[in-house]
């Protein structure tokens, strides 16, 4: 394990015959900060070409709620070709029975759709879990990422499609509940380091998809920011300890909840404000959620690995 580094490491050698060769990654996925062969540096601080970025700074859940609500729907169409994507995942999963079987067992025991909270919540959790199961078991199924993460991106654009099948919501309101979703998600990843001691799923994600489906299911700015409100203040401290299959019992909490909360700030049940974390303003609430990790979990992440590096030690029984 390296010592000293940014909190985004990865340093590979490959060992050939007559050379080898090392590359390091640093500070985000795609950032390769140098390349070096036989001890010699051919290439330095590569990165993917990216397309331009819009800044979020000053910006309120009314103006991500505006957005969604007008943006041109050929720029965000994307995003349903995004979520069928990703349910395709969810069904290959539940077909192949890999993993821990938690979606396959939540499909199985989903109630019919008299009650259409308990469905939706159902359908959230069995569509993420499986389509969880399916991506870290390692089945070769495409998975289209929100926020840079792929288990984001099945929680975000799953946990909002479950309710939208359930509810019957035609296709460019769906859109329109994915792109404040992901406009949400990123919002908060952008107040978070890239790696987190807690589960981005439960703690970004979730709270794009409750904001989503408040607003799905004809919510105003103030039901929406109480839905995420009860994300924030309910199942932030989920911690990550990994990516492994057991991913997929967090990545379906973390939908189910956002499903269950969105219907209860609909009928007036939500967390209150100066709650713990939870502040008067929804977006001092995300900005507590940055504090949270950076600096509070900092050490969090050390204790996490140590105690997985002494599991690894142990022997066998």
């Amino acid at each position: 394990v390296a010592e000293d580094v940014s909190l985004l490491y990865a340093a590979v050698t490959l060992f050939g015959r007559e050379s080898q060769v090392k590359v390091v990654i640093e500070d985000d996925y795609d950032h390769v900060a140098e390349i070096t062969k036989d001890g010699y540096i051919i290439q330095k601080n590569a990165r993917a070409e990216r397309g331009e970025v819009a800044s979020l700074e000053g910006i309120s859940l009314e103006d991500m709620v505006r957005f969604a609500a007008q943006v041109d729907l050929a720029q965000i169409a994307f995003l349903l070709q995004g979520a069928e994507t990703n349910k395709k995942a969810a069904l290959a999963g539940l077909e192949s029975g890999r993993g821990s079987t938690l979606g396959l067992a939540l499909w199985r025991e989903a109630p019919g759709n008299e009650n259409k909270m308990w469905a939706a919540y159902a359908k959230a959790r069995a569509y993420t879990a499986a389509a969880a199961e399916a991506r870290m078991s390692g089945m070769k199924v495409p998975i289209t990422a929100v926020a840079g993460s792929g288990n984001h991106g099945i929680t975000a654009l799953l946990g909002v499609l479950a309710v939208a099948e359930v509810e019957e919501i035609e296709q460019e309101k769906l859109a329109r509940a994915l792109s404040l979703c992901s406009l949400v998600t990123i919002y908060i990843k952008s107040l978070t380091n890239r790696l987190t001691a807690f589960c981005g799923c439960g703690a970004a994600a979730a709270t794009g998809v409750a904001a989503a489906i408040t607003w799905l299911l004809g919510g105003n700015c103030r039901q929406i920011g109480h839905a995420m409100q009860s994300v924030i203040g309910s199942i932030t401290g989920m911690i990550c300890d990994g990516a492994k299959e057991s991913c997929a019992f967090k990545v379906s909490v973390a939908a189910g909840e956002a499903v269950l909360v969105s219907y209860l700030s609909l009928m007036g049940s939500y967390i209150h404000s100066k709650a713990g974390i939870v502040a008067q303003d929804i977006l001092d609430s995300m900005e507590n959620l940055g504090k949270i990790s950076d600096p509070g979990m900092k050490e969090t992440d050390k204790v996490i690995l140590e105690i997985i590096r002494n599991m690894e030690q142990e022997k066998p029984a």
